[in-house]
């Protein structure tokens, strides 16, 4: 049976950043072939708010905190077992799967990021990295090449990052793309998944997003 007593659960910076970041990645998802500073600039915003997020993951409240949430991926496993046959327990807060998701998503998040900025430099663009021809992000070829052995040099450590068939300059642009699409992929699942504990558990959790409410649980 439902537990209808209502707790405070979602902190304010909690709900921020969650929706936030929804209207980030949404944002730099529909600009992404564009040629404007609008895609950019969200990926900062994201950088930024997921460096927040893990902060406040240390140090906030209760339920915002990693140590209240994070578990075993076998716990994870379980839950969502138990989530099958319509018998999971309720959690107060994050239950294990939607802790794994958190996880994910911050994590691919960042790569994200980081995949765009590098594809970016890869292209002769960047964030502002670059100091004296020298790209501060080491895992990416500088973007502009000295005169004489230095160009030499150069031409032969961006043959490492040529794609395949011999296209360089987009293997970061594809690494970028497709890691977008596998974050997309864990919105989509994150979705199936909140509206599937709603059901089972009879409570309204996008609402509660909103409202930093929702049902006591039986564990956590």
């Amino acid at each position: 049976m439902q537990n209808t007593d209502q707790v405070y659960v979602w902190d304010p910076f909690v709900r921020f950043c969650h929706w936030a970041m929804v209207v980030l990645f949404f944002l730099a998802y529909l600009t992404g072939d564009s040629r404007g500073s609008l895609h950019r600039h969200a990926g900062q915003l994201i950088l930024v708010l997921v460096a927040l997020r893990v902060f406040w993951g240390c140090v906030g409240t209760r339920h915002a905190r990693f140590s209240d949430f994070c578990c075993s991926p076998g716990k994870a496993v379980g839950y969502l077992r138990q989530l099958l046959t319509g018998r999971p327990p309720s959690y107060t807060g994050h239950n294990p799967a939607a802790a794994w998701m958190i996880v994910f998503l911050l994590a691919g998040s960042v790569f994200l990021c980081f995949s765009g900025y590098a594809a970016m430099a890869e292209k002769g663009g960047g964030p502002g990295w670059q100091k004296g021809g020298v790209n501060v992000l080491q895992f990416v070829p500088p973007a502009f090449a000295g005169d004489g052995g230095g160009h030499r040099r150069e031409q032969r450590r961006n043959r490492r990052w040529e794609r395949p068939d011999g296209d360089g300059g987009d293997l970061w642009q594809d690494i970028h793309e497709g890691s977008a699409r596998a974050v997309l992929s864990l919105i989509v699942l994150h979705v199936a998944g909140v509206a599937a504990s709603s059901m089972v558990h009879r409570e309204n959790l996008v609402l509660a997003m909103v409202t930093g409410r929702k049902s006591a649980g039986r564990k956590n």
